[in-house]
């Protein structure tokens, strides 16, 4: 084999080893999940309600976990009238 080769093979390895440590990230944080959408949810700058949701792999410090997006909500929990957006991480709800 030549070294070129055994290079290519290498950072093939190194390359599916990083998709298959993501979607193992999604999968947990997917199976931690306890929001669906349509659902209010309050973080530390808010409240929204949740319109999609997303996944942080957490790789770094933190655990992988789901972000939630949507509207934001005022007082009475409604929508903002200029239909302001913004996220709650999962780590962050009240």
């Amino acid at each position: 084999m030549e070294f070129e080769r055994y290079k290519e093979l290498v950072d093939t390895l190194e390359d599916n080893f990083k998709k298959d440590k993501e979607n193992l990230a999604i999968k947990y944080a997917l199976s931690n999940n306890t929001v669906n959408v349509g659902t209010i949810v309050s973080g530390n700058r808010g409240s929204i309600i949740v319109e999609s949701i997303k996944t942080d792999t957490g790789f770094g410090q933190y655990k992988p976990c789901c972000i939630y997006y949507g509207s934001i909500l005022g007082e009475g929990l409604t929508p903002l009238k200029n239909g302001g957006k913004r996220s709650v991480n999962q780590r962050d709800i009240c």
